[in-house]
């Protein structure tokens, strides 16, 4: 008797060829999935509740308009367009430049703007990335789209950064094979890239010199302050539903103090002046003068940041004794500092982190894990826990620690 699968795909050879058939159909769309699935989620972030304080600053958030580096952009989105099957770009600047909102602009103009590619475009979630990095690597490697990749923090990352530039090289070998873009967004020039490139027998071949360098400079060397100020004043108040005038300053004391540095302020420290501006006005009267020193922006933020942690803390009930300024500071810089260095990808790491120190040598893993969840809330980013944000203030905040202040 014929079976009704027989009546409509023929004999069982036809019916398993017709779905070898539609495997081979499903499977790209199975690859790219698994691509999507190691890069960060879509940039049009939405803040959670509890994320308040130093972190609405965080580049996703996007809070206040993308502005003052269109030409930057510009030269991005040409550079991507390029005939080349693939291209390396190496981004360096200092801590506050905006190099990180920057690349979540360029991401998202490949995802919701018309394109001459069929591109996916993303930061790698370093996280699931060091999990599970063969997986990735190989669907990069066979994804049939177009693909444009940061990894952020690279200089912390080399392991990552080399997979990547060689599944891009593997990628375009093929004669038919995609176009790849990667950007490496480090902190500063470092020789680890020229070791980089001389440790791995491929890139030294294929040559330093095809990572190309891009030095961001500060946006207020073009732009006037003022008005990069008043912009992010104007959105912080749409954001925080705050009505009253901006303050009149003087930002003259804002630069670098450091000898030989270029005086113009960068636009992360000008956000965070303009966010304190628009949610503390009176406290912000009381604590700033006309003309604001940097380290003075950063103590005043760093303050409200210790509140936050308080207030966090006390909400998921650690104990009171872990409930000191001091025990939450030190928890906050030992945090910072280990994910400068290495992204902290699990809870138990973070955990481990605090458990070296003798202030908490005599906590139960109960209490530290209270700790790091209270970090955890407060600074959401690329690790499964975060230092605090942004770098600036985190910077700032261990430059404190270290000298006993």
């Amino acid at each position: 008797m014929t079976s009704k699968l027989e009546k409509l795909f023929g004999s069982a050879a036809d019916y398993c060829g017709l779905g070898a058939a539609f495997h081979a159909l499903a499977e790209p769309y199975k690859i790219i999935d698994t691509v999507k699935r190691y890069i960060a989620p879509d940039p049009r972030k939405v803040p959670d509740p509890w994320v308040r304080e130093a972190g609405l600053l965080r580049p996703e958030y996007r809070i206040v308009e993308f502005g003052f580096r269109e030409e930057e952009l510009k030269d991005f989105v040409d550079w991507a367009e390029t005939p080349d099957r693939f291209a390396w770009r190496l981004v360096h600047g200092d801590t506050g430049r905006g190099k990180s909102r920057l690349m979540v602009e360029l991401c998202d103009h490949f995802i919701e703007r018309a394109s001459n590619r069929d591109w996916i475009a993303g930061a790698i979630d370093v996280s699931a990335a060091a999990k599970h990095r063969e997986a990735w690597v190989e669907a990069i490697e066979k994804c049939n789209r177009d693909l444009f990749l940061v990894l952020d923090y690279a200089e912390r990352e080399s392991e990552i950064a080399t997979a990547l530039l060689l599944a891009s090289l593997n990628r375009a070998r093929p004669k038919e094979g995609r176009f790849t873009r990667i950007v490496l967004v480090s902190r500063k020039p470092s020789d680890l890239w020229d070791e980089l490139f001389r440790r791995d027998p491929t890139l030294q071949q294929t040559g330093r010199k095809r990572l190309e360098e891009c030095s961001l400079k500060p946006a207020t060397e073009k732009a006037d302050v003022r008005q990069v100020f008043d912009a992010a004043f104007r959105d912080f108040s749409r954001y925080l539903e705050k009505e009253h005038a901006p303050p009149a300053l003087s930002f003259e004391q804002l630069g670098p103090s450091a000898p030989g540095r270029n005086s113009a302020p960068d636009i992360g420290l000008v956000h965070i002046l303009a966010y304190l501006a628009a949610k503390a006005p009176e406290e912000f009267e009381q604590r700033l003068n006309r003309a604001p020193t940097r380290d003075e922006v950063l103590q005043f933020m760093l303050e409200r940041e210790q509140r936050h942690w308080l207030h966090v803390a006390q909400d998921v009930r650690v104990a009171p004794e872990l409930q000191s300024d001091d025990a939450l500071m030190a928890a906050a810089v030992m945090i910072t500092t280990a994910s400068l260095n290495q992204a902290i990808t699990t809870r138990q790491e973070a955990i481990n982190v605090l458990r070296g120190a003798r202030l908490f040598s005599d906590q139960n893993e109960a209490q530290l894990h209270l700790l790091v969840e209270t970090l955890r809330r407060v600074y959401p980013g690329p690790g499964a826990v975060n230092g605090i944000t942004p770098d600036l203030l985190g910077i700032y905040a261990m430059t404190m620690a270290d000298d006993g202040q």
